[in-house]
């Protein structure tokens, strides 16, 4: 993945640009037509959850409202399978993810995960994460060891946030500020 995020930031990104608006008006338009684009049917191929994040960025930044991109990572897939799944309504199979911030508003808060509910049991990131956090690849740094740049926590304290921030959420390479600059400009953005 780092390298894939290098090669972003070095080469012109018009082209692949180009390519993922052109793909993202096609699954718009089978979305608005009352076809199903269920997120997540690439995985293994890709980079599961970073990617998930970065395909709500491109739906939302080429033409999907964040309300229907959210739609194929949930609802959408309860819909096709015909199962009670993708939706908070009584006798529907629920769980749940706590966000730090409003993803309908911007859709870039979907990455900002606090707390998941799974089959009514209470997990924080840093409990799921933790089996994880001295295997290769599990991030760098100030992030594996649970820090960010002083400058970036200053930020993060001038911000008013609309749901109590869990502390574990930070420390997590794909929360970091630089991470998320770059994901934009070689995403969805010229600058």
């Amino acid at each position: 993945m780092e390298k894939e995020a290098d090669t972003a930031r070095t080469e012109d990104q018009a082209v692949t640009r180009a390519d993922l608006k052109r793909r993202v008006e096609q699954c718009l338009a089978i979305t608005r037509a009352g076809g199903y684009i269920i997120m997540g049917t690439d995985s293994p191929i890709d980079d599961l959850a970073v990617s998930s994040h970065m395909n709500l960025r491109a739906m939302v930044a080429y033409g999907y409202t964040p309300r229907e991109a959210l739609m194929t990572a949930t609802s959408a897939a309860g819909r096709y399978l015909a199962r009670p799944l993708g939706v908070l309504r009584t006798g529907m199979l629920a769980d749940l993810v706590v966000v730090d911030g409003d993803p309908l508003e911007r859709i870039e808060d979907a990455a900002n995960v606090t707390t998941t509910i799974v089959g009514g049991r209470v997990h924080t990131v840093t409990d799921l994460v933790a089996p994880y956090a001295d295997k290769p690849g599990s991030g760098s740094g100030a992030a594996r060891a649970g820090r960010r740049p002083a400058a970036s926590r200053a930020c993060d304290a001038t911000e008013s946030a609309r749901v109590p921030r869990h502390p574990g959420t930070d420390a997590f390479w794909w929360n970091h500020p630089t991470v998320l600059a770059e994901a934009r400009r070689s995403c969805c953005h010229d600058d």
